[in-house]
């Protein structure tokens, strides 16, 4: 499975890590996985580490379809920390039919800024095994 996530009620947090190759059905796959968690219920803040995906391949119609919903989640944040510049770009697109008064989305190149603006404890480190460059 390209997504692995944790979810952690009692920090409101969701932790999300992508790797390898990324297409539509992995996407859905965990939207699907990670809304029928009964932990997700109530929590807002998602901290998603995409460093790891070799190649992207989820079309603009998707990225279209996912916008809609999210944008109307109440007080949600989520922060994506971004490796190449190809996802950066799509994600940019996904920021911008997000945008809402109701939810917010950055976008990052650092894993510390990306905890930093989700107001998580400096000394925070996500359940996975990863570092500053997304690697083992």
């Amino acid at each position: 499975m390209a997504f692995r996530y944790d979810i952690d009620p009692s920090i409101d947090l969701q932790v999300v890590q992508a790797e390898g190759v990324v297409t539509d059905d992995d996407v859905y796959d965990y939207i699907r996985t990670a809304a029928a968690d009964p932990r997700a219920a109530g929590v807002t803040r998602v901290l998603c580490d995409l460093r790891r995906i070799d190649k992207l391949e989820v079309s603009a119609t998707t990225i279209r379809a996912l916008a809609d919903p999210a944008r109307s989640v109440p007080n949600r944040r989520r922060a994506f920390v971004v490796g190449d510049d190809v996802t950066y770009g799509m994600l940019r697109m996904y920021q911008i039919m997000t945008d809402s008064d109701e939810a917010a989305l950055g976008l990052f190149r650092d894993e510390a800024e990306a905890r930093a603006w989700l107001d998580l404890a400096a000394d925070y480190r996500p359940p996975f095994d990863w570092d500053e460059a997304g690697t083992p």
